[in-house]
């Protein structure tokens, strides 16, 4: 059994009541953010709606279930987003299930998870999702299409007021893969450089997004390999200059990591390092640099580094630090590991 998608969420969510809760397993904060729009406009019907936030890790259960029934003196309606969700035990998590048995009809409740990087975690973390999906109304924002991405990108495009051909959607999608928040992210870059001029050409996508954004990872990574801080923080302010957002270097640095995570286990075969670098669309010339660059780490490094890009999110969620601080605080942190 698998969760709902994306696509067929919202498509259920236009002729059905908003329900007193709603999972969403993924961390893509595109989508994430759509989900909550699409929500908050369907709960509102043209009303204000105020919204709640909360992190599983700084507050109790009881917290949420007791805000739930409270109105609000700015707005009768409001959503109570919980993020990192994944932080509660399987008994928390249960115990905020019973909010069902007596739900607030102003309120709605939408519980944001981050699925664990580990196989054997993820799938026991996402078997708990599937159960509960029998009680309430789920979405999963994890596992996303190339046919999903390719529909996103025209959908994005027309949005920016923009037309892109057919070979650009082709040659974004390979080179970033079905992200929603870097294929974003990589269209706002491309729509802002064009100014009034209308057409996505593939020459655009290549100089802005493709060339641009493997030299400098391969140089922030290199930078990092050989824990040189200095040098890595001159490569990540190198790509701000260039007016990448930090939340697309940070999407590029995981997405980097998480490649160099998977191929490390196939480094004995050179047909199974192919497959792997071929599978995340990386350019053939690329092919030895990644290599040399999964030889460098361990296993355990690796998942260090997930840990502290896990860290560097919940950070700049919900944290009052600066997200200029965070960010060269997770380039220290990489360059120790």
């Amino acid at each position: 059994m698998s969760l709902p998608k994306y696509a067929d969420f919202l498509t259920k969510l236009k002729i059905m009541d908003v329900p007193p809760i709603i999972g969403v397993y993924g961390s893509d904060r595109y989508l994430r953010k759509n989900l909550v729009d699409e929500i908050t406009k369907k709960l509102g019907k043209g009303k204000k709606v105020e919204k709640e936030i909360f992190y599983a890790n700084d507050t109790s259960v009881e917290e949420i279930l007791a805000v739930s029934q409270t109105y609000s003196m700015f707005a009768s309606l409001k959503t109570i987003l919980i993020y990192q969700f994944q932080s509660f035990n399987p008994a928390q998590r249960n115990q905020l299930l019973s909010y069902l048995d007596n739900p607030n009809p102003n309120s709605v409740l939408i519980l944001f998870a981050d699925p664990p990087q580990d196989y054997s975690e993820e799938k026991k973390f996402k078997d708990w999702f599937i159960r509960a999906s029998k009680k309430i109304e789920m979405v999963d924002v994890a596992n996303f299409s190339e046919t999903e991405a390719e529909s996103l990108i025209k959908e994005l495009a027309r949005t920016f007021g923009k037309r892109i051909t057919a070979e650009a959607v082709d040659l974004l999608l390979n080179s970033i893969g079905p992200e929603p928040e870097m294929i974003y992210l990589a269209l706002e870059k491309i729509s802002l450089y064009l100014g009034d001029a209308k057409l996505i050409t593939p020459e655009l996508v290549s100089e802005l997004v493709i060339g641009s954004r493997l030299q400098n990872i391969f140089e922030l990574a290199e930078s990092l390999g050989k824990k040189d801080l200095a040098q890595s923080l001159e490569k990540y302010r190198k790509m701000l200059s260039q007016k990448q957002p930090r939340e697309m270097i940070l999407s590029i640095i995981k997405r980097h990591y998480r490649i160099l995570l998977q191929l490390q286990a196939s480094l004995g075969s050179e047909q199974m390092s192919r497959e792997v670098l071929d599978r995340f669309r990386i350019p053939r010339n690329f092919h030895q640099q990644y290599k040399s660059q999964a030889e460098r780490y361990t296993e355990s490094d690796l998942k260090k580094a997930f840990a502290e890009f896990y860290d560097t999110e919940r950070l700049i969620k919900s944290s009052a630090l600066d997200e200029e601080a965070v960010m060269e605080r997770l380039i220290l942190r990489l360059c120790r590991i």
